[in-house]
């Protein structure tokens, strides 16, 4: 029964603590609402202390952001200026380099127009050399081949000539050969026709 005993000793001792537990507990209570009733006074004296500074303050406030607006004009302003000034220069510097570009680019087309040219010239003068030369070849050509036919026609007109003659000089001979064979033949003795 140790434990019966134990159990009964336990819960006198709870019985004996309890008023003293209850009193603990409602000190906590009470000094839990009295902590947070001092964090509410603190919180509302913050409050009002700080409308009271910003109110007061207002002014000096308001004079801050206007001279910080006027800063702010004035940065953009200047700003405004080193970028006009920037795009000005750039400006400048983008036409001096066009002008120089375009100075070039007449440079290299008179260039190309005096090397054309020059190229036309040494062209015509070739092609004026080569027909020059055709013609002469051509000239010599035909007088060359002028003589040749003219030899040809020449020599074929002896060589008609000659044949002409020889030709006429067999028919002769042929005919005296003939006409003596004729009076050489029985039959012409007789009378008779050949």
């Amino acid at each position: 029964m140790a434990i019966s005993g134990e159990v009964k000793s336990l819960a006198e001792d709870i019985e004996a603590s309890y008023e003293a537990r209850i009193a603990a507990v409602s000190d906590l209570a009470k000094e839990t609402h009295r902590t947070l009733g001092n964090f509410r006074r603190e919180r509302e004296k913050m409050a009002r202390d700080l409308k009271r500074s910003l109110a007061s303050n207002r002014s000096d406030r308001v004079r801050q952001v206007q001279k910080m607006r006027a800063q702010n004009n004035k940065d953009i302003e200047e700003v405004t200026r080193t970028v006009a000034e920037f795009l000005a220069t750039a400006e400048k510097e983008r036409r001096q380099e066009f002008a120089i570009l375009i100075e070039e680019i007449k440079s290299l087309v008179a260039v190309i127009e005096k090397d054309t040219a020059r190229t036309l010239a040494n062209f015509r003068s070739d092609h004026k050399e080569m027909a020059d030369a055709l013609r002469s070849e051509l000239s010599s050509f035909q007088r060359e081949l002028s003589k040749k036919v003219s030899d040809m026609m020449a020599d074929f007109s002896a060589d008609h000539r000659q044949v002409h003659a020889d030709w006429e000089n067999m028919t002769r001979v042929m005919a005296a050969k003939r006409a003596a064979k004729q009076a050489s033949s029985p039959r012409a003795k007789k009378g008779a026709p050949a």
